[in-house]
Formats: structure tokens, C-alpha cells, sequence
């Protein structure tokens, strides 16, 4: 009595090469990717977890009517200098001089990725 080596086991051909439409096989390795965080979700996470920072407001954009849309701020972390931008929300935009250049402010922030914040 023979026995066949593991080698001479003869398998269908559809098991040997897998038939995947173009496409197909992207979608299945961005089943493993990390998925992008739109900016919402990223703010109400920071909000919630991130660490906080004393920060500087060093510049502010204004609006034809005055009103502070967006800042720029600065931060020091372990040595390291950050500095960033972010667009006020309408909540914080009712509050013009707590974001006036030069106001010291709170910075939340990832600790896993410092430069990642926000004017809280």
C-alpha cells in the first residue's frame, strides 16, 4: 500500500488562486486599518480624555464684524514647544475676549500625539 507525500495532494484550482474582482482585496485589508477620525469626533474626544496644558493665544482672525473665528495658540510640553491653529465654535466665538492674542488659555491635548489639541 502507497502513500501519497502531502506534496502530490492535488487541490482544485479556484483553491490554489483566489478570483477577486479589482477592488476586493483593498476592502479586505482596510478591514485592519485604523479608521480616520473626522474632526468632530476628534474635538469631543479631546474634550473629554485629553490632558491638560496651559497655552497662549499668540494670533486671532477676526470676521468683518469683529468677531474671533479662528486662533492661533502656543503651548510647552516636556521642553517641547507646539503651536497650532483651530476655528472657534459658535459657543466659543460668544466669548471674544477669553481668545484676544495674548490670553493665557487651556489646551487639551493627546498624550499619545502632544501636537494633537485643542482650545478648550
Amino acid at each position: 500500500m502507497s502513500q501519497k507525500a502531502e506534496s502530490d495532494v492535488a487541490f482544485p484550482q479556484e483553491f490554489l488562486t483566489p478570483r477577486l474582482a479589482p477592488g476586493d482585496g483593498m476592502s479586505f485589508l482596510d478591514r485592519f486599518r485604523k479608521k480616520k477620525e473626522d474632526e468632530a469626533s476628534r474635538i469631543a474626544r479631546l474634550s473629554k480624555t485629553g490632558r491638560m496644558a496651559d497655552g497662549r493665544i499668540i494670533d486671532a482672525v477676526s470676521a468683518d464684524d469683529g468677531t474671533i473665528t479662528q486662533v492661533t495658540y502656543t503651548y510647552i510640553l516636556a521642553g517641547v514647544q507646539f503651536e497650532s491653529s483651530q476655528a472657534l465654535s459658535p459657543n466659543q466665538r460668544e466669548r471674544p475676549n477669553d481668545y484676544a492674542p495674548g490670553r493665557h488659555i487651556i489646551v487639551r491635548y493627546d498624550p499619545k500625539a502632544p501636537a494633537n489639541s485643542i482650545v478648550v
